[in-house]
């Protein structure tokens, strides 16, 4: 179960309760939420970050937690309008204070010359970040809670909503600043500050070890069945919202040409996207024919993110794709757990207005 009304179970009710019990096979950065009306609960607050440790602890001298995202208030502090109709159908409606882990410019003090682990998540419901480190050399070593195959260094790196990217930087002497800023619009802004202060840790990047790897089975793609998604802009056909699950009023977007705004099991909408043979290969095509990009993400399972027509990707393990304007991006996966998971857009305002379907495993 992972908490999709309707589709894997019924909503917690006011006054209700419901106990998740699991035990987490793979470290690393997670991202919870509600999936209720979650454009409103979400922009309300209501998400936060999972982190699950590995067995044996990494050699950090700090480990810290960043949860990027933006909040829709007005002068006086009240929300404004979540969603707002002629934004909606574009990139989205962005939030107008900026924050992480619920501050406006945080500043950290971390020992010089140590080796931080900075967790990113973005949990914001429109913004997609391009993030880069000021001040400083960092390197990737993990994508969406996954340990990638070779670290590589932080270039200029897009984080959509629901994609978390776990680094590594090495800090510099004493009475040294190091900022992570944001260059998605004309004006950059720093999303946190690192300030060095106290006794040098004496680090250098020698110190630094791959983190384990999650229990993954390797990925063979012979003979795997593509399944083609396209991912679209206008009105595709439009099936019955459901009131039940807080639908919104607009259609702006479609997969396969189905536009849905949220499952209902009273309605035609909860019609597979695509169904699936448990323990079967599959290749799944990602086409984005819209102006703007698309963090599409898969319930349930990790992917194998194998290739883009339009930039070079070194393949990695995700459970979110970021897909840019007219771009096809490959990735492959085993059906190894039977039931049906959510596909959708993660910016929600898109997943709103009809860009939300489901895989079926049976």
């Amino acid at each position: 179960m992972d908490g999709v009304p309707y589709l894997t179970q019924d909503p917690v009710y006011p006054n209700d309760e419901f106990t998740y019990e699991f035990t987490p096979k793979d470290a690393g950065t997670y991202f919870y939420h509600s999936h209720f009306n979650s454009l409103a609960q979400l922009s309300h607050g209501l998400s936060g970050m999972i982190i699950i440790d590995e067995k044996i602890k990494p050699n950090f001298d700090h480990d810290i937690p960043l949860n990027l995202r933006d909040w829709r208030l007005d002068k006086t502090g009240s929300y404004k309008q979540l969603l707002v109709p002629k934004k909606a159908a574009r990139a989205g409606t962005f939030g107008t204070l900026k924050t992480t882990n619920w501050q406006v410019e945080p500043e950290y003090t971390v020992k010089p010359n140590s080796l931080v682990r900075v967790r990113l998540l973005v949990s914001d419901v429109t913004r997609i970040f391009k993030l880069m480190v000021n001040g400083a050399k960092a390197k990737i070593i993990a994508i969406d809670g996954n340990p990638i195959d070779e670290i590589r260094d932080m270039q200029r790196e897009w984080l959509g909503p629901g994609m978390r990217m776990d680094i590594a930087i090495l800090m510099p002497d004493e009475g040294q600043t190091v900022e992570i800023v944001n260059s998605s619009t004309n004006k950059p802004w720093a999303v946190v500050k690192f300030k060095t202060q106290g006794t040098s840790q004496k680090r250098n990047w020698r110190d630094l070890k791959p983190l384990p790897k999650n229990p993954l089975e390797p990925i063979d793609i012979q003979g795997a069945k593509i399944k083609k998604f396209k991912f679209g802009a206008g009105f595709g056909k439009q099936k019955e919202l459901g009131v039940n699950c807080a639908a919104s009023q607009y259609i702006f977007w479609s997969i396969n040409n189905i536009s849905i705004g949220h499952l209902d099991p009273l309605s035609a909408s909860m019609a597979a996207t695509a169904r699936l043979k448990l323990g079967k290969t599959y290749i799944f095509e990602f086409s984005n024919v819209t102006p703007h990009t698309h963090p599409i993400h898969l319930h349930g399972f990790f992917f194998r993110v194998l290739s883009s027509n339009k930039r070079k990707i070194i393949p990695h393990w995700a459970d979110t794709a970021l897909v840019r304007p007219d771009e096809k991006i490959r990735v492959a996966f085993k059906a190894d757990i039977v039931g049906n998971w959510l596909m959708h857009c993660h910016i929600l305002e898109h997943q709103k207005t009809g860009m939300t379907g489901f895989i079926n495993v049976s």
